[in-house]
């Protein structure tokens, strides 16, 4: 039997090969055969020919994974719209994302009449809630741009534009700097830490 099994996927394997030439792809469906007691080789892989659903769908490679997608992954759609059992008969209040006029309330703050129901996520939705930003992300990103290089900006110009320049040259040592005739940069290093030794004493 399991040399029969072996040649029904070989058939199948050879059947369903994938035409990545055209960049598209056939699909297939096999029905699943029982083999019986008393069946032999050749009536199994009859049968299982004979059973065989073949559907063939030429699809792109993009629109066979969107179909996929679709078929597999949660949509937003399935999830709108689903009645809380724990509610009961309380009204469904919609939310008003802070878009109500900020006068003519019973309550100014909370922009709601006496006696009027609040949504069920009141407390994180209502005025205490986050507020909802007026631009898009991508309107906000520019503004933050435009901040930013404005900054960098107005810093560069007054670093070379309004900083004067230096009143005199700088003093300067022939033989580069004169560290021999000073010492030598290792004696003034190690001076230095007798120093400190001695502080610290």
């Amino acid at each position: 039997m399991n040399s029969a099994v072996r040649r029904v996927a070989a058939v199948g394997a050879r059947r369903a090969k994938l035409s990545l030439g055209t960049a598209k792809t056939t699909s297939r469906n096999y029905a699943t055969v029982t083999a019986a007691p008393g069946d032999s080789v050749e009536d199994f892989v009859g049968k299982a020919e004979a059973r065989q659903v073949e559907t063939r769908i030429d699809l792109t490679l993009d629109q066979e994974f969107d179909a996929r997608a679709k078929e597999l992954l949660p949509t937003r759609e399935a999830y709108e719209n689903i009645a809380d059992p724990q509610l009961g008969d309380y009204p469904a209040v919609s939310i008003s994302n802070q878009r109500l006029p900020a006068r003519g309330w019973w309550d100014q703050q909370a922009r709601r009449n006496f006696g009027d129901p609040v949504p069920e996520y009141d407390e994180v939705l209502s005025m205490w809630g986050p507020d909802i930003a007026p631009v898009t992300p991508q309107t906000a990103l520019y503004h933050f741009s435009l901040a930013v290089l404005g900054f960098v900006g107005a810093g560069a110009f007054i670093k070379y534009a309004l900083t004067p320049d230096q009143i005199a040259v700088r003093r300067e040592y022939p033989y580069s700097g004169l560290v021999t005739e000073l010492g030598g940069l290792e004696e003034n290093k190690n001076q230095a830490r007798e120093a400190d030794m001695e502080g610290d004493e």
